[in-house]
């Protein structure tokens, strides 16, 4: 933003990073850096690879599934993450609501 103004630049409005239930990395700096700024947030990956639809909580994955498909997309494969999937995706339909909403 500073070199943008020295410049004469257009400035940073967004910034795109990781944010949804079980990354909020964007909150431990970038939030008050984007507010003070005035630059918002175009949250990447809101769903987490999918995670967060409850699709994987199967004994069995989905066959064509992207995190089925390409293991390498690990992030949201730890026990933390799936407790806190299995409590969302509960709480989502104890309210009739689909988790993927």
């Amino acid at each position: 933003m500073k070199l943008a103004e020295e410049n004469e630049l257009p400035r940073v409005v967004s910034i795109q990073n990781p944010y949804n239930l079980l990354n909020r990395t964007f909150e431990i700096g970038l939030a008050e850096i984007s507010h003070r700024e005035d630059a918002g947030l175009l949250a990447y990956s809101p769903m987490a690879f999918g995670v967060l639809s409850g699709k994987y909580l199967a004994k069995s994955p989905p066959a064509n599934a992207r995190l089925t498909l390409f293991e390498r997309f690990s992030r949201y494969s730890n026990p933390q993450a799936e407790i806190a999937t299995r409590a969302y995706v509960d709480l989502a339909h104890h309210h009739g609501v689909d988790p993927a909403c």
